[in-house]
């Protein structure tokens, strides 16, 4: 094999999902690129420019129209979305430029991420790597599959699997049973051993079945409904590595790390001076849940008590990834198969603008369950904290709130360090 290294001048900011990527889109398209993956094992797909945007499909073109799921490898077909050129199948579209699509020498499709070395994204990727297949797909994650050298930066080769998992719609009460379970066990995965996902959302979810056709395709509404696709979590670049000794429950960030599009749960929307990553997680999956099923409660009735207790504002009471994970587990144990089994007819739309904490997911249940669970279901804000999250909504307000939390934590928790300084703990000899 040869040794020599292909350079990587651009820019790779955690977070970066900019559209001006040109030089990114000419790196992988480049003959030395394709030469030094070619010599490695991987054939990358060939780059297209056409109505749809920038692309990329197969070099190997397929044999078959269908092809099964050989874990971990997706499932895929050759259906293609009706166009004015010549259809291509299977194309796959990247727009940040941080990831290529390659062929391996079984023609057997993968994804390709290039990743800067020492960051906590490769840190999570070599201990993915170093894990059993069988362990990944019972815990719901995408494993990688190999780890490739490049001067400062590492390709990380995984099973193409494809986004939007829950299109189309799915049509059966199992399936979004299974979905929201594999999701609820890739993120208790990822905290068991310590890594915070840290960027929840539907487009880090994926399913393994690849498909040019994106919104309309029968094929897999039909695996979906005979149990035949697996769910996993991806994508580490914005994901933290804690401490291997660290107490969950009490760790804590400062609170900008969870500004922007990832405080969806507004834990820190009321000038908060710091946060949990890991409660702030289990928050973002709840709001995705809420966003896609919070309006069938009426036919999935575990799913007012799951959601209420995974986006609550008290988040002393939130659940945590185990504690949702058994809860859902627990009471799947209770629906029959045939209610498993039942077709969906929604008895009232989904509303995309309803926000998670706007919706009565009780409403309809019946007198029993509710009294039943009482206990979980979300209670009404305090009068301070819309306050303080109205101030909190321009520059300054954050500011001057932040500051003032930030000193009266310190200030109450004074008599508390200076108890820890006068009398130390006490160390069994």
């Amino acid at each position: 094999m040869e040794s020599y290294s292909i350079p990587i001048s651009f820019n790779f900011a955690p977070g970066d999902g900019s559209y001006e990527n040109t030089e990114r889109f000419a790196f992988w398209a480049s003959p030395n690129t394709m030469q030094w993956f070619k010599t490695r094992g991987y054939i990358l797909y060939q780059r297209s420019l056409d109505e749809s945007g920038d692309s990329s499909f197969p070099s190997i073109p397929s044999k078959v129209e269908f092809a099964e799921a050989e874990y971990p490898y997706a499932c895929y077909d050759t259906e293609t979305v009706e166009l004015p050129e010549t259809p291509v199948p299977l194309r796959a579209w990247d727009m940040t430029g941080k990831v290529g699509y390659a062929q391996d020498s079984l023609g057997r499709h993968v994804a390709i991420k290039i990743v800067p070395k020492e960051t906590d994204e490769y840190r999570i990727l070599q201990f993915l790597n170093q894990q059993k297949l069988e362990t990944l797909k019972e815990n719901c994650v995408v494993p990688v599959l190999e780890l490739l050298p490049n001067e400062d930066f590492w390709f990380a080769v995984m099973p193409r699997w494809a986004a939007y998992i829950d299109n189309p719609e799915p049509q059966y009460l199992h399936e979004i049973v299974t979905m929201i379970h594999s999701l609820l066990k890739g993120m208790n995965y990822l905290h068991e051993h310590n890594i915070v996902h840290g960027d929840i959302n539907e487009g880090n979810f994926l399913v393994n079945h690849i498909s040019d056709m994106h919104w309309r395709c029968t094929k897999r509404s039909r695996l979906r409904a005979k149990k035949s696709l697996l769910y996993a979590l991806f994508d580490f670049d914005l994901s933290i590595m804690a401490p291997p000794n660290i107490d969950k429950k009490d760790f804590r960030l400062p609170a900008y790390k969870s500004w922007g599009s990832f405080n969806v749960s507004n834990d820190t929307a009321a000038g908060e001076h710091d946060y949990n990553p890991f409660i702030l997680d289990v928050g973002s999956m709840g709001v995705y849940l809420c966003q896609n099923y919070q309006h069938m409660t009426d036919l999935l009735p575990i799913l007012a008590p799951l959601l209420d207790m995974m986006t609550c504002w008290d988040l002393r009471r939130r659940f945590t990834a185990s504690e949702a994970l058994q809860f859902l587990e627990d009471r799947m144990a209770e629906i029959s198969e045939a209610d498993l089994a039942s077709k969906i007819v929604l008895t009232k739309p989904r509303d995309p603008y309803k926000k998670y904490n706007e919706c009565d997911r009780w409403e309809n249940l019946s007198p029993e369950f509710v009294e039943r669970w009482q206990a979980y279901r979300e209670t009404p804000l305090p009068w301070h904290i819309p306050l303080l999250r109205r101030v909190c909504k321009t520059q300054l307000g954050t500011l001057i709130v932040l500051r003032t939390r930030a000193f009266v934590f310190k200030f109450t928790s004074l008599p508390r360090r200076l108890h820890r300084w006068l009398v130390p703990a006490k160390i069994a000899l």
